[in-house]
């Protein structure tokens, strides 16, 4: 179990949470060890250099000042083109939950598909069939997921390779929740960088308290979403 497990009504530690209105589960994913290693001195991730997290597009103008000021330079968005909306209000294609996009002052926004290159949703039907033999099983869902990402590895190119600068400047990582595509891009970074297995679980373990808040908010705008409603039944 986590050491960083909390109560319902406590705040989100912090760090490594970062409070920015109108956005969830941003988190420093700095200070970690990159060594199982018991020798000192130990190397660890930069600290204030990658944040993970949720998409923006609910953030407050509050919000925006404080993400500003974490000196972000660049927003890698993973999440699917069938997921990204145009309108300013929420709106639904296929059965998925679409945001808009939205520019934040300061940083570059990049946009990489972390699953197969061209991959749409042709179908109405075909998506909410997806949706649930998803739902089925969410073990076998997040590994067939996660392999799916680590399969178009290629697709992450432009991630590594501006950690790969000899001082890169800080980063904001998302898909829509920050969960899992974004949890498996983190997990596939610790590993490469040698943090030790227990430490990567306990990192994207904290998505729980990340999410604790905006949870019941997630499960609403799922269940009236169209196509959806055997999730009713779970």
């Amino acid at each position: 179990m986590s050491s960083h497990a909390s109560p319902d009504d406590s705040p989100l530690p912090t760090p490594p949470f970062v409070q920015i209105p109108g956005m969830v589960n941003v988190r420093d994913i700095g200070g970690y060890p990159t060594s199982e290693s018991h020798q000192q001195p130990r190397s660890s991730i930069r600290r204030g250099l990658i944040y993970r997290g949720g998409e923006p597009s609910q953030i407050t103008p509050e919000g925006r000042e404080a993400f500003k000021n974490l000196g972000n330079t660049k927003v890698f968005d993973i999440r699917t083109k069938d997921e990204i909306g145009t309108e300013k209000n929420d709106t639904v294609s296929f059965g998925v939950l679409r945001q808009p996009i939205v520019e934040l002052d300061g940083a570059e926004r990049i946009h990489l598909n972390v699953f197969a290159e061209n991959v749409e949703m042709k179908d109405k039907n075909e998506s909410a069939k997806g949706w649930e033999k998803m739902g089925k099983n969410t073990t076998e869902r997040f590994i067939a997921k996660a392999i799916e990402v680590l399969d178009h590895g290629k697709n992450l190119i432009p991630f590594f390779a501006h950690l790969a600068k000899p001082n890169p400047a800080p980063i904001y990582l998302h898909c829509t929740a920050g969960k899992d595509r974004t949890g498996t891009v983190v997990m596939l970074l610790f590993r490469l960088a040698g943090v030790p297995r227990e430490i990567v679980a306990d990192e994207y373990e904290l998505t729980d308290l990340g999410l604790r808040e905006a949870a019941p908010k997630i499960v609403e705008q799922i269940l009236k979403t169209p196509n959806l409603g055997w999730m009713r039944r779970l």
